[in-house]
């Protein structure tokens, strides 16, 4: 097993990003930094990220080897590694039927569960680091009156119960790991595949917001084998948008 082969733990950090970096040089791949509450949380785009007691909050640090990922394809394999931990969240969880909401959103019953966020550290035009942050609410709750109540929501919520913590992250470094171990065998296609049965918006009417503060509106007719989005307009016309250009995606009715 290499996700998990070594466990770091703190019980609070300012940013669990940071922590892997400053552990770049001396820790190996898969890698896993756990904390309990993160006190300078931050979400895609540096947006601000509330973090909240309960919360399962795991980040990886990946050192994968040049021969798995090359200049020639580099992108395409990075989007790829990024449907692979992603596609283990939700196999970890897949008795509440958990969903991705494009890119690398979780939900469950069209609320938001938790999120991924990916980070890497280029040396010499090459990765020399991935790390990957995962926050799921667990224990955590969202009652009525919170403003977040509509959007979010939390296993707790769901089934009224206190979960083992250990137990969901276990699994997740687990199924993470089986979706790596693919990865690194160059089994792309497979994860694609997999990683589309997952995504809750496909075939529906979905409104995306660019990160030039633009959006587009459209059918979510497919998802292309690098992961950007095929969205048809109204005129019927395709447009594809990338991983890169996104800053939200919302369900239109």
């Amino acid at each position: 097993m290499v996700i998990g082969n070594k466990i770091l733990y703190q019980k609070s950090c300012k940013s669990s990003l940071d922590w892997a970096k400053s552990n770049i040089e001396t820790a190996g791949d898969g890698t896993v930094f756990l904390t309990d509450f993160i006190e300078n949380a931050k979400g895609r785009g540096n947006r601000v990220w509330q973090c909240f007691e309960g919360q399962a909050i795991l980040t990886i640090l990946l050192k994968p080897q040049i021969t798995y990922i090359d200049e020639s394809d580099l992108e395409n394999k990075i989007n790829s590694l990024t449907m692979a931990f992603s596609l283990g969240v939700v196999n970890a969880l897949q008795e509440h039927n958990i969903k991705i909401k494009w890119p690398n959103d979780f939900m469950l019953n069209n609320k938001k569960l938790g999120g991924m966020l990916v980070e890497i550290v280029w040396e010499k035009n090459l990765p020399k680091a991935i790390i990957i942050g995962i926050a799921l609410n667990i224990n955590n709750s969202f009652p009525p009156n919170d403003e977040l109540y509509k959007i979010a929501t939390s296993l707790k919520d769901l089934l009224n119960k206190i979960f083992d913590l250990k137990t969901i992250i276990d699994n997740c470094l687990c199924e993470i790991d089986k979706l790596y171990s693919a990865w690194k065998d160059k089994k792309f296609d497979l994860i694609y595949k997999n990683w589309k049965t997952k995504q809750l918006y496909l075939n529906q009417k979905i409104k995306v917001h660019q990160n030039d503060g633009s959006f587009v509106e459209g059918i979510a007719k497919d998802f292309a084998t690098n992961g950007d989005l095929i969205l048809t307009d109204e005129n019927n016309n395709e447009q594809r948008i990338s991983f890169y250009q996104v800053e939200n995606v919302e369900l239109r009715r």
